[in-house]
């Protein structure tokens, strides 16, 4: 009797076991804050735009952990057309890596009017998960900035081998690089440009620019010489005033 019993038992849990496996029994419903058996992988943006053009984006996966690797896309104004747009960060990251949280800087580059921002957070779909629908996330901000007014400041001669001057922004955000052109003399084939890298992200910030005209402009002959300094000798910026970009710097040639 008890191995007919025992072959009973083990008769019906093979069944049910058999029934699983082929999905005929149903399982029990997931509670409220279990893992569903696939990855869930959700982009959040934890906070709109500030008025330093800021932002902080954030990955988590609210399922199951996922093998290999997937990749965050952080896009700037997506409906414009693809030379136009602007990626602000492209990365890969595996579940180890999760929550993936970040601080975003959005200048350079922003411009007056609306934008958009677009987070995805498996961008391509390389990960099988069991919500597709929570994997991308925009908010839409206003850029309304004064234009910016870049200012020659303060020309002194540190020593006989350098001149320095200050530039100062006392307009809004600057953009986009741009140029400063020394001219020597006066003498428009005489003239050097360096890229300028400098972005302000307060109003009332300086940059002091330090150079040899020895090293900028060759055979320099003994005496007297200036320096015409032109920012943005190439008009890249857009500013609110154009006529207060030059200056002059002395120096004297032994």
């Amino acid at each position: 009797m008890k191995n007919v019993k025992g072959t009973i038992i083990f008769s019906c849990i093979a069944m049910i076991a058999l029934a699983l496996l082929q999905g005929q029994v149903p399982r029990t419903p997931l509670r409220k804050g279990t893992f569903s058996s696939k990855p869930d992988l959700v982009a959040e943006i934890l906070q709109p735009v500030n008025s330093r053009y800021e932002t902080r984006i954030r990955i988590v996966n609210k399922g199951r952990a996922f093998i290999g690797k997937c990749r965050i896309y952080l896009i700037l104004d997506r409906h414009l057309p693809k030379r136009q747009r602007r990626v602000i960060e492209d990365c890969s990251f595996t579940a180890s890596q999760l929550p993936y949280d970040n601080g975003i800087y959005l200048m350079p580059g922003l411009t007056n009017g609306a934008h958009t921002l677009t987070l995805y957070a498996d961008y391509g779909d390389a990960i099988n998960e069991s919500n597709e629908n929570n994997n991308i996330k925009e908010i839409s901000f206003v850029v309304n900035e004064p234009k910016p007014d870049l200012v020659f400041y303060k020309a002194r001669v540190p020593s006989r081998d350098k001149i320095s001057f200050r530039l100062k922004n006392i307009g809004g955000f600057i953009s986009q690089s741009f140029r400063v052109g020394l001219m020597l003399d006066g003498d428009r084939t005489r003239v050097k440009k360096y890229n300028m890298s400098w972005r302000t992200e307060d109003y009332s910030v300086f940059y002091d620019f330090i150079v040899s005209p020895h090293d900028a402009f060759q055979n320099i002959s003994p005496g007297l010489h200036s320096v015409r300094v032109m920012l943005d000798v190439e008009n890249r910026i857009n500013e609110s005033n154009e006529n207060n970009n030059i200056g002059t710097v002395s120096f004297f040639k032994n």
